[in-house]
């Protein structure tokens, strides 16, 4: 077979010599002036090929939003300094001292019946309770309950405080008696 003057081509080469000419048809693009031929799919009823991405212009400078004031609920702005808010508690629940100084200390009743107190506290290092205003009868031991380790409170008993231990274990605390350091 004899291919542009070349003789003796064989199907091989014939087919390296196709590619070879697809690729560099593709690298040096249309010449200018000539028309592209309509391919497949380029007939009436078929997908438009695909157009060319616009020149990318800058985007319009983004419009400013008024300022919008809070609501009157709430502050304009916050203290810079402000105290952490200790949380409201039951008359006969005082926290006595916290673990960190610097963080909010929280104590919530869960229960409060049936001779039974359930305490939860966060960051509480000492509670005190005051049995005469607790709305159980005094009477009665208590069964109470802090941070989930059960406590027998008896009746009779004068403590009125109860403390975490350094491995988070509460006790109660001996009160001290008059005159003692």
């Amino acid at each position: 077979m004899t291919l542009f003057g070349v003789g003796n081509c064989s199907p091989w080469r014939v087919g390296l010599l196709a590619v070879a000419l697809t690729l560099s048809a593709c690298e040096n693009g249309p010449r200018s002036g000539s028309q592209r031929l309509p391919g497949p799919g380029t007939g009436p009823g078929s997908m438009p090929a695909p157009q060319a991405a616009p020149e990318s212009r800058p985007a319009p400078p983004a419009a400013t939003l008024p300022a919008i004031a809070p609501p009157a609920s709430q502050p304009a702005s916050q203290p810079a300094a402000s105290a952490p808010v200790e949380p409201e508690l039951p008359e006969y629940l005082t926290i006595v001292a916290k673990l960190h100084a610097d963080a909010t200390a929280d104590a919530q009743v869960l229960t409060a019946e049936r001779q039974r107190l359930v305490l939860e506290t966060r960051n509480v290092q000492r509670v005190r309770i005051d049995r005469e205003k607790l709305p159980l009868d005094r009477r009665l031991s208590v069964a109470l309950v802090l941070d989930g380790q059960a406590v027998e409170w008896l009746a009779k008993s004068p403590v009125t405080e109860f403390e975490r231990s350094p491995n988070g274990v509460w006790v109660p605390v001996a009160p001290q008696k008059p005159g003692s350091p």
